[in-house]
């Protein structure tokens, strides 16, 4: 159902070919063939996927997060402008950042994860 997330670093060999993949790929019919063959639920609005298998369970799934959507999208939205103000930078912030620094062997992995803990104990865990 999920692990649909790509990411393309900016300064990599790569980047231009990569960009023109990611761009190919969330173009509508490649996405919504990549839904279907890998079961994802999709990440867009209005795109209708018919599954070859569990099609009804599909179906009460996005029928779930429609029912959800209102608080959850309200909360989300509240969280995105009163957690900054609080200190918490979120997986934009130190998350990405410190990730970054790991990929260019600037910090080791335990500093990036002792980073993001004290980003959410510094901003998210304050009333």
């Amino acid at each position: 159902m999920g692990g649909n997330f790509l990411v393309g670093f900016e300064n990599s060999q790569n980047s231009e070919e990569g960009k023109k993949f990611i761009e190919w790929l969330y173009q509508e019919e490649n996405y919504r063939q990549l839904c279907t063959y890998a079961g994802y639920l999709p990440a867009t609005e209005n795109m209708t996927i018919e599954y070859e298998q569990g099609q009804e369970a599909y179906d009460i799934y996005q029928k779930e997060i429609a029912a959800a959507a209102t608080p959850i999208s309200g909360k989300q939205t509240t969280d995105q402008v009163t957690m900054p103000m609080k200190g918490f930078s979120g997986l934009t912030g130190s998350y990405r950042d410190s990730m970054i620094q790991v990929l260019n062997d600037e910090i080791t992995l335990d500093k990036m994860i002792e980073n993001t803990i004290k980003d959410y104990n510094d901003g998210f865990l304050k009333e």
